[in-house]
């Protein structure tokens, strides 16, 4: 079994028809296997290596060009993070205690935000190449990752929403889920003959009851975060 990268780390998914990054290539049992990261979807998945396709000009998105002389401003690009309760972990829950999604915001010259011109900038970076010309001053760049964060919490605020639904909804399951299990677990106790095995048994399911409902209260507290991942400056 051997790990390695292949030259080009950016490729074309067949599979997916989007560009890729390639994140590991496995070589497994006569096979090659590659991980890759899916910007568009933000998954990381595995794929065998024969579907992947240099990022060449017959197979590149259509949007992937050169951005227009007249798009010039400030870029950024944030993650958007619901931490769920104060534990990272529980013992007994089924929900996800992190999620998150990412927000590309762009403010022009004049300082108007213009979200489908931020995402066009996401997905050409995605294959293009940037080149930096220059590094802004302490001051600048102050300025300018002030202006883009305010901006990246008003264009945030849909997705935290949907995260937050997204969550919402997943604690209503888990309490379902949660309900009928431990109903079902005491009807299979009632059942036991021994009385001293049933009420061990009884004492225990409570006892894991109990932490499973304190556990699901706290995850119904959510902590919001908002990341920068990158900014610059685009002439």
């Amino acid at each position: 079994m051997k790990f390695s990268s292949i030259g080009q780390a950016w490729q074309y998914s067949t599979v997916h028809n989007s560009a890729c990054k390639v994140i590991e290539e496995q070589a497994l049992w006569g096979r090659t296997v590659c991980r890759i990261w899916l910007p568009n979807q933000d998954a990381v998945v595995r794929l065998p290596r024969s579907v992947l396709r240099p990022l060449d000009a017959d197979l590149q998105p259509q949007f992937v060009n050169e951005l227009p002389s007249t798009v010039k401003g400030f870029w950024g690009l944030f993650e958007i993070r619901l931490q769920a309760g104060l534990q990272n972990k529980t013992q007994s829950l089924r929900i996800p205690m992190v999620r998150r999604g990412y927000v590309p915001v762009f403010l022009n010259e004049e300082g108007r935000l213009f979200l489908p011109t931020a995402r066009h900038i996401w997905d050409a970076l995605q294959t293009a190449k940037a080149k930096v010309q220059a590094t802004l001053g302490q001051d600048e760049s102050i300025a300018a990752y002030t202006r883009l964060q305010e901006a990246a919490e008003q264009a945030g605020q849909e997705l935290f929403d949907s995260l937050q639904q997204a969550h919402t909804d997943s604690v209503t399951r888990e309490e379902e889920r949660g309900r009928i299990s431990f109903a079902s677990r005491r009807k299979a106790i009632e059942r036991v003959g021994l009385p001293e095995v049933r009420q061990y048994r009884m004492a225990r399911c409570d006892e894991q009851e109990a932490q499973w409902r304190q556990e699901l209260q706290a995850v119904q507290q959510v902590v919001p975060e908002i990341r920068p991942l990158l900014m610059m400056k685009i002439l």
